[in-house]
Parts: structure tokens; C-alpha cells; sequence
């Protein structure tokens, strides 16, 4: 008993050094495209295209990873998937053509995104309450700091080591987590489902036709939508319209995700500060919006697009380990299948919303104001719609 409590002591631990190398994975190969497409004698379309296809991989493994999570356990889904994703990574360390390159990104994408769906899952699985808050808050702190970081760290490897060294660096970071959690994770999820179509079926239905869970997956959803939408633009935002130095850039860039970050560390004890979860949701959205619309009136110059940016993260920050950990626990018995649905769900509003501000873009930061302002007011509509429907149940229970 004791040496079990030593392990679960470690727990989130062996789940944040899971989710390492899939955070950094893309964000650490940017810097070395040129010297990518150089050596393989190839053009810059084709170097990007490792992007795209490492998302494609991410995506359909994360439509799948959840529900296999639920039928054959947490841990033997996500060693799968870890071992998936080292494949990837040494294919990428090894290519010699840019077709063989693109394929091991696609391994690697499909292999990245079981850590993300698993750990939310295992979260769920053991804690509850403002334990459960405190470790998604720390999760996303941890993934923030690492994706804002791996550009830095990529382009001075890719200096150093070359383009090879940034896909070995997250292959050895794959293999040693992959090596962790195979010596201390444990199973958590204790009553398995027997995984066929009709499962699948059911289960997405039953997810899509609630009303309490698909606005518990969009709300959180929709807010990183649109702060990937600042990631997106804020070096040419920065850099081009504003004219600012990269140390400038950086210094203004690591404000924002301190912001995001430092909130999320705080989020079980702020929750109760403020007067628990339903109070600190609505103070959420409402500074996050607030944040918005202040970007969209006076967010032409680099303070005050950083200001409202920080402000908009605090208040992201303070909602999302509550709506998503709601969305988390609403069916438990399927929360592997409600992680796929959140993470396939996210990605590709991400997509959609970059895609339509790259479209967009015409180096004012209004332009980019409008579009978050925009995906925040979704996210808002449908929280009052959850806060009215909630209000209307207790009404009916109350009579």
C-alpha cells in the first residue's frame, strides 16, 4: 500500500514528462525548415507540409486513442502510443528525402497526440474537485511554457547540432518518459468497455447530444482558438508592425504566457479565493472578454496589445480547469472517449481559426482583435446558454 502511494506521489511528475516531447515536437523543428529543405534539395511548400501533416496524424490518433483508453486501459495506451511517436521521431533523425520525412511526421503526429488524451484522462480518473482543477491548470501551465520556449531552444540546436538534433532531442525525451511510465504508471482506470463500432457510435452520440458536455468542450476550446490566433501573429505583429527587436519580441511574448501560466499554477487556491467554481467560470469569461473588446478599442501599439493579451489570459486561465474538467467528469465511465472528443474538437478550431487569420491578416492588430473578439463571444453566448439551462434545472428541482 505504501509503495503505491509513492507512485501515485509521482504521478503528475511521470504525466508532464509524457506530455514533454509532444509540446515541443513542432514548435523545435520551425527554426531548422531552411536548412531542412537545403539538404534534402527540396522547397520551403514541402517543408511545411511536415506541419501539416503531423496535425493530420494528431487528429485521427486522437479520435481513437481515448476509446482504446477505455477498453484496454491508460497505461497500455499511452506506452502505445509513446512507442509510436519514438518510431516517428527516429524516422524524422534518420530521413534522407523529404518524402521519408513527411511520412515519420505523420507517425510522429499520430504517436504525439495519445500523452495529450490519456493524461487528461488518467487526471480524471484519480482526482476530483480542486485537486482535479489544480493539476489541469498545472498541466496547461507546463504545456504553455514549453510550446512558448522550444522555438528558442530549436533554433539554438538547429545552430549547434543541425536540423537532425532537434528531432533527436525529442526522440531521447520520448524514450525516457516512455521508460518512466512504463516503471511507475499505474492503471487508473479500474472497469474496463469492450471497444467495437456500435461502442463508438453510442459513445460520440452520447457526447455530441448533450447539451451540458459539448458547451463544457467548446468554451475552453474556442478561448485556445483564440489565443493561438495571437501566438499565430504575434511575431509579425511585434516584429513588422511594431517594429520591435526580437529581445523586444520575446520579453513582450513571455509576459502573456507567464500570465496564462502563473494564473493556471494558481488555479485551485484562486477558485477558492474567489468564491468557488461557478463564481470564478463567470469573473473568467467576463475578464476575457472584457480583455477582448479593450483589444479590438486600444490595442495599437505593443503595450496595450500585451496588457489586454496577459489580462485575457489570466481570465482563460481562471475558467478552463473548471469548464474542461466539467467536460471531463460529466461521463466518467467514457472520459477517454470525452478526451478524444475535446482535444479532435480543439484542433481543428485552431485550425480553422489561424487558417482564417493568416487569410485575414493585414498587419493591423485590430484585424486580429476582431477575429478573437469574435471566437470569445461564441465562447461567452454559450456560457450564459449553460448558466441559463442550469439556472432553469434548479428552478424545476426547487418546485
Amino acid at each position: 500500500m505504501d509503495s503505491m502511494k509513492d507512485k501515485f506521489d509521482i504521478l503528475p511528475v511521470i504525466l508532464l514528462l509524457s506530455l514533454l516531447a509532444g509540446c515541443i515536437e513542432v514548435d523545435m523543428s520551425i527554426p531548422s525548415f531552411p536548412d531542412i529543405a537545403a539538404e534534402l534539395n527540396t522547397n520551403f511548400s514541402l517543408v511545411q507540409m511536415t506541419i501539416a501533416l503531423n496535425f493530420v496524424g494528431f487528429v485521427l490518433g486522437a479520435l481513437f486513442y481515448g476509446p482504446l483508453s477505455d477498453s484496454f486501459g491508460r497505461r497500455n495506451v499511452i506506452l502505445s502510443g509513446s512507442v509510436v511517436m519514438l518510431i516517428g521521431a527516429l524516422g524524422c533523425v534518420f530521413s534522407t528525402s523529404i518524402e521519408f520525412l513527411l511520412l515519420s511526421r505523420l507517425i510522429q503526429g499520430i504517436g504525439a497526440c495519445a500523452p495529450v488524451v490519456v493524461v487528461f484522462a488518467i487526471i480524471s480518473d484519480k482526482y476530483e474537485g480542486v485537486k482535479m482543477y489544480s493539476l489541469f491548470g498545472l498541466v496547461n501551465a507546463f504545456m504553455s511554457i514549453a510550446m512558448a520556449i522550444a522555438p528558442l531552444v530549436g533554433g539554438w540546436v538547429n545552430y549547434y547540432f543541425g536540423w537532425r538534433g532537434n528531432y533527436a532531442i525529442v526522440a531521447l525525451i520520448t524514450f525516457v518518459s516512455l521508460i518512466a511510465l512504463f516503471i511507475f504508471l499505474p492503471e487508473t482506470k479500474k472497469e474496463k468497455t469492450t471497444i467495437n463500432l456500435r461502442f463508438l457510435t453510442d459513445s460520440y452520440s452520447k457526447l455530441v447530444f448533450s447539451s451540458k458536455f459539448v458547451i463544457s468542450s467548446l468554451v475552453p476550446s474556442l478561448l485556445f482558438a483564440a489565443y493561438m490566433v495571437f501566438v499565430a501573429s504575434s511575431a509579425f505583429l511585434y516584429r513588422e508592425t511594431f517594429d520591435l527587436s526580437v529581445a523586444q519580441f520575446v520579453a513582450h511574448f513571455f509576459c502573456v504566457v507567464a500570465s496564462f501560466s502563473i494564473t493556471s499554477l494558481l488555479s485551485g487556491r484562486l477558485i477558492t479565493i474567489l468564491g468557488g467554481e461557478s463564481q470564478t467560470e463567470k469573473i473568467g469569461i467576463f475578464v476575457a472578454i472584457f480583455s477582448m473588446l479593450m483589444l479590438a478599442v486600444l490595442g495599437n501599439n505593443p503595450l496595450m496589445l500585451t496588457l489586454f493579451m496577459s489580462t485575457f489570459c489570466i481570465g482563460f486561465a481562471l475558467l478552463y480547469p473548471i469548464v474542461f474538467g466539467r467536460s471531463m467528469s460529466i461521463f466518467p465511465q467514457i472520459s477517454g472517449v470525452a478526451s478524444s472528443f475535446n482535444m479532435s474538437t480543439r484542433s481543428l478550431l485552431v485550425v480553422a481559426a489561424t487558417s482564417l487569420s493568416s487569410y485575414l491578416y493585414s498587419g493591423e492588430p485590430q484585424q486580429m482583435a476582431y477575429i478573437m473578439l469574435g471566437i470569445a463571444l461564441v465562447a461567452f453566448v454559450l456560457s450564459m446558454i449553460f448558466y441559463l439551462q442550469k439556472d432553469k434545472v434548479s428552478l424545476a428541482d426547487s418546485l
